[in-house]
């Protein structure tokens, strides 16, 4: 009873283990997903913008919108005044999002992912301009905020997780129902 108990409890401290793993596996995930996102936004939005071409900007930003966990897209001049946004209700208007506005005030536009409450985690990538006019031109125009739902991918990785402590746990009550058999 002893040794049946020992492993059940390494059995539930592996199970939790490894749930830590992948809910940092799932950050990771996101991360990638979210940033190779915003890098081809940011190039394809720069060949547009340089060329004025808004219609096609809000395509880009409306078809991005509908790939896997990304629940909006928004594109800022540096004022914050939305020239872009899955949400077409935005568009003219100064974006709400208290955390694109912080970035676009604090104008180090180097990028940041934040996790917000409710399981979103929120990308923020300054958008560039393709042609400088000056030298001490930046190129900075605006910023890009892509909001990634983040549970679908955490919701899958603690199914496995359970689902592997499921194992275990059968594994182990069959091994003590043959061992008491025998």
């Amino acid at each position: 009873l002893a040794g049946a108990s020992l492993l059940l409890l390494l059995s539930v401290g592996a199970s939790l283990l490894f749930l830590a793993e992948a809910k940092d596996a799932a950050r990771q995930a996101i991360e990638r997903q979210g940033d190779a996102i915003a890098s081809t936004l940011d190039y394809s939005i720069e060949v547009f913008l340089d060329k004025d071409d808004l219609t096609s900007i809000q395509r880009i930003v409306s078809s991005s919108a509908l790939l896997p966990d990304v629940r909006n897209v928004l594109v800022t001049d540096r004022t914050g005044k939305v020239i872009a946004s899955s949400d077409r209700a935005e568009m003219g208007e100064h974006a709400a999002s208290p955390s694109l506005r912080a970035f676009l005030e604090k104008g180090t536009f180097t990028p940041q992912m934040i996790y917000a409450e409710g399981g979103d985690v929120l990308i923020l990538r300054p958008l560039r301009r393709g042609k400088y006019q000056s030298i001490n031109d930046t190129g900075i125009l605006g910023a890009i905020q892509i909001t990634v739902d983040r549970r679908p991918i955490e919701a899958e990785m603690e199914i496995g997780t359970l689902r592997m402590l499921g194992v275990h746990l059968g594994s182990y009550l069959l091994l003590t129902l043959l061992a008491a058999v025998a």
